[in-house]
């Protein structure tokens, strides 16, 4: 046989489940919808978005990176470097040998 303790424990939260239910059914139910309506959004249209949002900022950054490659590329094509022959070049290896 079960322990009278435990059968009154079973009885109590046997009665707080009814409780619950009778008095929260409405609470419980609009909830449960609720999370199935975030759910079908988060699968089909949150996921969507997210991935337009992440396609939307490697274009922004790959416009970005051609404008830098393009501000780089007008200024080295500034830059003058000094023509030096084979005898300075032999000058310094002479030097440091």
């Amino acid at each position: 046989m079960t322990n009278p303790i435990e059968k009154n424990a079973d009885n109590f939260i046997e009665s707080i489940f009814k409780y619950g239910f009778e008095h929260y059914k409405d609470f419980i139910l609009g909830l449960l919808i609720g999370m199935l309506l975030a759910w079908f959004y988060h699968r089909f249209l949150g996921s969507r978005e997210l991935r337009k949002s992440y396609e939307r900022t490697i274009i922004a950054d790959e416009k970005h990176i051609a404008t830098l490659k393009q501000v780089i590329s007008e200024r080295l094509g500034k830059i003058t470097v000094e023509k030096a022959d084979k005898r300075f070049f032999d000058g310094i290896k002479k030097y440091f040998s």
